[in-house]
């Protein structure tokens, strides 16, 4: 074996040898509120696949000033750099998004936008609460939005990046009937919104917006306010998948 690797590289004397770049990744998990963050733990299986497909995965720590001092460390080394969000995590990775002059790739999962207040949903250690405050807090809104068309949304500009990619989970239009809660799906930013040239959208069927937490916690919401998959036993597959969509960028 030792011979056969010595034989290459003297075979390959004079050429130029491309070596595979390393992917990294910030990850940017679901917010409380615009200025919050959720413990990046609730996600250790989907890191893991992440991990998987040798992608490095940078944990954001909620501090826009700390993060970017991270990645403009990479930026410096010439590294590619990969943005990815889930949820209302979206909001904090923008934030990173306008200060950098240019980046690799966007990745958001199920993106959800809050609006720029001091309002904050409920945790208190019950996961299921602030899921619950996050669908309710606005149904209004939300069931007006299915009647009328929406107004004054102008986009948003991200020309910086290279390569967009939104990620949709299907089952998250369905409703749940008793007690009536709209679909989480109506929350998500419109795909629409965005501006760029090299955008690309991917539904996943089969799994919905919390499957790609970890599945103590993806389980409890699956059978209590927003559904999943029914394969309960195959969420895995689904950080799988993303993790792939990601490895391919």
């Amino acid at each position: 074996m030792l011979l056969r690797l010595l034989f290459l590289l003297t075979s390959c004397y004079g050429c130029s040898l491309v070596l595979p770049i390393k992917k990294n990744v910030m990850f940017f998990p679901v917010q409380i509120s615009y200025n919050d963050l959720l413990p990046v733990d609730l996600y250790s299986n989907f890191q893991k696949s992440l991990l998987n497909q040798d992608i490095d995965v940078i944990k954001s720590s909620g501090n826009i000033e700390e993060d970017l001092t991270k990645l403009e460390s990479l930026i410096a080394k010439n590294e590619s750099i990969t943005l990815l969000s889930h949820s209302t995590g979206v909001n904090n990775l923008f934030k990173i998004c306008n200060k950098i002059e240019t980046i690799d790739n966007i990745v958001l999962v199920d993106p959800i936008l809050l609006k720029n207040t001091q309002d904050r949903f409920t945790f208190d250690e019950n996961f299921e609460d602030y899921i619950s405050d996050l669908i309710e807090s606005d149904k209004f809104s939300l069931l007006k939005d299915m009647v009328f068309k929406k107004k004054g949304n102008t986009g948003l500009d991200l020309k910086n990046v290279d390569n967009i990619l939104y990620i949709s989970s299907k089952k998250s239009n369905r409703w749940k009937i008793l007690p009536p809660i709209p679909p989480i799906k109506r929350i998500f930013m419109d795909y629409n919104l965005i501006k760029n040239k090299n955008k690309k959208m991917i539904t996943i069927p089969e799994y919905g917006h919390f499957d790609v937490l970890d599945s103590q916690w993806a389980d409890a919401i699956h059978g209590s306010l927003s559904k999943g998959t029914n394969n309960r036993d195959q969420v895995e597959k689904y950080h799988e998948e993303i993790a792939r969509y990601i490895n391919e960028l």
